[in-house]
């Protein structure tokens, strides 16, 4: 064999890439692989199907007060018990959780008392007397009382001066309808005695009457006249004065 054919590409090419190389020896590690890994590894099968999932025994509910664990539990349907019987023991000893829920609940009273207390003195005084805000709103219920009852008073207030102002100008109009009354009867009272005088042909009249002038014109224009000629004109004034009041 030439020795030069060890060192060419088609020597390298077919020792390197025939039938053995290409096929058996990629097919026989896949075999070891397969083999290998089904001896290895944990093979997971899901079964689907319908069924019920039932306790394997029913646990009694008993509505009790108590919340500490049921140590004993005697009961018995149809069962006949008699005075003295022991039917649940409850456990003595409270849970530390128990405990702490308790205390907890305890003091918050103790704090929703105190801020009660705090509310009732602050109404009976007037006076806000929270230091601030409170967990429980009593302070908000204090200034929102506070709040409506001076919206009230200004109301009441507001109201009261309504009233006595209608109330004063009442009095001032009937005041004044009665000062204008009293006006217009001495008016009349004075055509009529003005009247009286022109009738009676008298030449004075009551003092502070003002129609003493026409009392005077009335005389000066009776003197040569028979006394009904003269006093119809005057009396016809006189009506029509007093029915213009």
């Amino acid at each position: 064999m030439n020795p030069n054919l060890f060192r060419s590409v088609e020597f390298y090419q077919r020792r390197y890439h025939n039938y053995a190389t290409v096929l058996i020896i990629p097919l026989s590690l896949l075999f070891t692989f397969i083999l290998i890994f089904s001896l290895v590894a944990t093979k997971e099968i899901t079964v689907t199907s319908q069924g019920e999932i039932a306790p394997t025994s029913v646990i009694a509910s008993i509505q009790s007060t108590s919340d500490n664990p049921i140590l004993a539990n005697h009961l018995v349907a149809n069962q006949v018990v008699e005075k003295g019987d022991l039917l649940i023991k409850y456990s003595e000893t409270m849970e530390e959780s128990q405990k702490t829920a308790l205390a907890t609940q305890l003091q918050r009273l103790e704090k929703q008392k105190e801020g009660l207390g705090i509310l009732k003195q602050s109404l009976e005084k007037a006076t806000d007397l929270f230091s601030g805000e409170d967990e429980f709103g009593y302070h908000n219920t204090f200034m929102n009382f506070t709040k409506q009852s001076h919206d009230i008073e200004l109301g009441i207030t507001k109201t009261n001066t309504e009233v006595s102002n209608q109330a004063n100008l009442s009095n001032s109009s009937s005041s004044a309808i009665e000062q204008e009354i009293t006006k217009v009867q001495q008016q009349i009272g004075e055509y009529q005695e003005l009247r009286d005088a022109i009738i009676n042909n008298r030449a004075r009249l009551p003092t502070g009457n003002p129609h003493q002038s026409i009392l005077n014109r009335y005389l000066v224009a009776s003197q040569g006249q028979t006394q009904g000629t003269a006093e119809e004109p005057f009396l016809s004034q006189i009506n029509q004065s007093i029915a213009g009041l």
